[in-house]
């Protein structure tokens, strides 16, 4: 009997301690260390207490030129990758297609300052 409240209280002292912890940062694909957060989380939200600052190890890759190609059908395609442009800045002839597509899990519109054009939501 005394050897299983023994037992018992050792596993509530473990399951206590291991109680609040935050996990372990994940291992980015590049070999370094990122703070847990995936590709399409923008980070904790204001009301998220404050992760203990760690050293992090960040391996950045040079960004891949990308040349804007007009097709034959004069069509140029802009993707909208989180909140940023690929490319980021076009220069096309008048009467050139543009092609937006959005490739990040929230919903964009492309408008125009004028209101000439507005893309509803992409």
């Amino acid at each position: 009997m005394r050897t299983r409240r023994q037992f018992l209280v050792s596993v509530a002292v473990m399951l206590l301690a291991s109680c609040g912890q935050l996990p372990r940062s994940a291992t980015a694909e590049s070999g370094g260390v990122t703070d847990g957060y995936g590709p399409y989380d923008y980070g904790p939200s204001l009301a998220s207490p404050e992760r203990p600052s760690s050293p992090s190890i960040v391996t950045t890759a040079p960004a891949p030129s990308r040349q804007l190609t007009v097709t034959s059908t004069g069509t140029v395609e802009i993707r909208i990758v989180n909140f940023d442009f690929e490319p980021a800045e076009v220069t096309v002839p008048v009467g050139t297609t543009l092609v937006w597509r959005n490739v990040s899990p929230t919903t964009h519109t492309v408008t125009a300052k004028d209101g000439a054009f507005d893309s509803g939501l992409l």
